[in-house]
């Protein structure tokens, strides 16, 4: 197995979850399948000279393709968005969660076949063999993942157009594609930042690489110092995603503000931080909380969310947040991200037999990182949000009214209780889920809140058990 696996790795340690959201109204399983293609590109070394004839054929056939696969792909997903909803009162909440699905379809179909212009149709040999080298920094990533991020911005606007338009809201496509455009770009630049700066430390200082090979572990310190550096600004880059007011100045502020207050001192969590975000005419109702220390915690309410639910319902979407922060979940995620670069290596390791070069490398590690992504951290996601609403019912001392809110915001988003996504079960479920436990604890939920807080625990100690033995091992392990 090559012996750059050591670095593809550390490379694999991305940013997941700077943010936990309460609310549908970002459906972040595509935002997260964005890291698919950026590996798939970063893993990619070049093998083949590539003729300047070949070049122009293999960036033609690309573009042909990617324009076919999103006419199809539209055509297609139209046609499975609104087939069998004829009745306009039972149309809305089917036609949502369609709309949830087809999103998804289509960011697995199109992350597939980028992964195949990268590997077969050669798509950086070609570019360089045209352009320019591709290690120019972010300049040459962001051009190479045009033919995934086109199509990518493009669909989802139209899904985001489609999806307000259910909800009796009329916005302009040009205004759909401006925000996706914002958003995509917010979200992309710190798993392209992360990356490029490993690969320039790596590559650009004379010895470093050698360095790394023989010793491993100082690769994991590097790569994780330089993730925990994102993770300590995730919320500053999250910040610019939104128009926002703090609290105190919107007219909500001064019923809330005791309200919220009351919560923090119960809770013995810092809130100092709340901003309503002004979604103004896409009326989205959303919460969430962001940053890793009490200095830089912040939460966001949405202005729809505030007129959609009374006060003491916001209050329990806001215990819902600060239960993210009461189970360290944000610092979880950083655990888990770190645990990515482990599951990458070791799932190489079982996978050496079927390895032979370095197009095979690459397939391997695309299809682990998407295994981990979307079946390891979209469990762990799942739990987050289960015990988050846990604790807010603990919180405010009432599950029905943490239900109450938690169906409101399904109303209010105009999305079915029966969607799921990769960060959240269905609100349906998590409703079912707090009743059964209100029934089993009679209503107090201290004991549940403090076997959670120890499973937590033991799980944490678990995942650092097994990096601490990788580590150990690895100059040891047949890589």
């Amino acid at each position: 197995m090559p012996n750059s696996l050591f670095r593809t790795g550390f490379s694999c340690m991305l940013p997941l979850g700077p943010a936990y959201w309460c609310g549908y109204a970002m459906d972040f399983v595509t935002i997260f399948l964005l890291l698919i293609p950026v590996i798939a590109l970063y893993v990619r070394t070049p093998t083949a000279l590539v003729s300047t004839g070949e070049a122009a054929l293999n960036l033609g056939l690309v573009v042909v393709i990617t324009l076919l696969f999103l006419g199809i792909a539209t055509a297609f997903l139209h046609a499975y968005i609104f087939r069998r909803t004829r009745h306009a009162a039972a149309r809305d909440g089917e036609v949502s969660l369609r709309l949830g699905r087809a999103g998804q379809f289509f960011v697995y179909g199109l992350a597939g076949l980028y992964f195949a212009q990268v590997h077969y149709l050669l798509l950086k040999e070609s570019f360089e063999a045209i352009f320019f080298p591709s290690e120019w920094f972010m300049v040459s990533d962001l051009l190479l993942l045009q033919p995934f991020l086109v199509p990518f911005v493009l669909f989802r606007a139209w899904i985001s157009k489609l999806g307000m338009r259910v909800r009796g809201l009329e916005v302009s496509y040009r205004s759909e594609l401006v925000r996706q455009l914002r958003t995509t770009s917010l979200l992309l630049a710190p798993q392209l930042l992360y990356l490029n700066v490993y690969r320039s430390i790596v590559q650009d200082i004379p010895g470093l690489d050698d360095i790394f090979t023989e010793h491993p572990l100082l690769g994991f310190v590097v790569a994780g110092t330089l993730l925990f550096t994102l993770f300590v600004f995730s919320p500053y880059f999250i910040r610019l995603l939104f128009t926002r007011v703090e609290l105190r100045h919107h007219a909500a502020g001064p019923e809330l503000l005791p309200m919220l207050d009351s919560l923090a001192r119960r809770s013995r969590i810092t809130l100092d931080r709340v901003y309503v975000w002004l979604t103004r005419e896409r009326r989205i109702a959303n919460a969430a909380v962001s940053g890793l220390f009490r200095q830089q915690r912040a939460v966001f309410l949405t202005d729809h969310l505030l007129s959609s639910l009374t006060p003491p319902e916001v209050v329990a979407v806001v215990a819902h947040e600060l239960g993210h922060t009461r189970f360290l979940h944000l610092l979880f995620n950083f655990l888990l991200a770190i645990m990515s670069g482990i599951f990458v290596i070791w799932g190489m390791l079982l996978l050496d037999s079927f390895i032979h070069s370095q197009e095979d490398v690459g397939v391997a590690i695309v299809l682990l990182e998407a295994v981990y992504i979307t079946v390891v951290f979209g469990l762990f996601a799942r739990r987050f949000e289960r015990q988050a609403d846990l604790y807010a019912a603990h919180a405010v001392g009432s599950a029905q009214l943490v239900c109450a809110a938690l169906l409101k915001l399904a109303t209010a988003n105009g999305v079915s209780v029966k969607r799921s996504t990769l960060t959240h079960p269905s609100i349906h479920a998590r409703v079912k889920r707090l009743a059964a436990l209100s029934r089993k604890y009679q209503g107090d939920f201290t004991r549940p809140v403090a076997k959670a807080i120890g499973a937590n625990a033991g799980i944490a100690l678990g995942l650092i058990g097994l990096f601490v033995y990788t580590m150990m091992e690895l100059g040891d392990l047949p890589l």
